[in-house]
């Protein structure tokens, strides 16, 4: 079991359920009960989730993060009171963190929660703490591959950090190439 990938096959298949669970308890609080069971049918039974469930990888996990900030944000909209908001953007920012740190691309769903905060009239001391919660989670992350690979980013943006470690014009070019 801690020899091989069936761990991480595991974690990564609790990841799934989890956001199942996510899916099912927000549609039901929010919804009908039924559209729950719908939402979280289709997520669970979509292929490439279904194929992702059994291996180790990281995007459902993701997934999980940007749902339950998504979900928590959704919730503090419909709040009234600044006091009641306040802990649904402390739980958005809290799983935005971690969504940024499982991967950079978590930067787009970052900027969308981001934007609804904004066009929801949230006030901007919350989209700040919404931003600073989020950023403090991730920056570990930022921060070793900054020391590490002296490129926060790593291997992104590697023209602009060129002191990037295992990095060269060769690499760049074939990846810009593949991307």
């Amino acid at each position: 079991l801690y020899a091989d990938f069936p761990l991480a096959n595991l974690f990564h298949f609790l990841t799934e359920i989890l956001t199942f669970s996510a899916l099912l308890g927000f549609t039901r609080r929010h919804l009908v009960p039924q559209v729950g069971w719908i939402a979280a049918l289709l997520f669970a039974t979509t292929p490439v989730v279904f194929w992702e469930a059994g291996v180790s990888y990281i995007d459902i996990g993701l997934g999980l993060y940007v749902a339950l900030s998504a979900f928590a944000v959704i919730s503090a909209v419909q709040e009234t009171s600044s006091e009641k908001q306040q802990p649904w953007i402390l739980l958005a920012g809290l799983t935005m963190g971690f969504a940024l740190g499982v991967k950079y691309l978590a930067l787009l769903p970052f900027l969308c929660v981001g934007g609804l905060l904004l066009i929801k009239r949230i006030p901007l001391k919350q989209l700040v703490v919404f931003a600073v919660v989020a950023g403090l989670i991730a920056s570990p992350w930022y921060a070793k591959n900054a020391v590490v690979m002296k490129n926060p980013v790593y291997p992104y943006l590697y023209k602009v950090f060129t002191q990037s470690k295992y990095w060269s014009a060769d690499r760049g070019a074939t990846y810009d190439s593949e991307q």
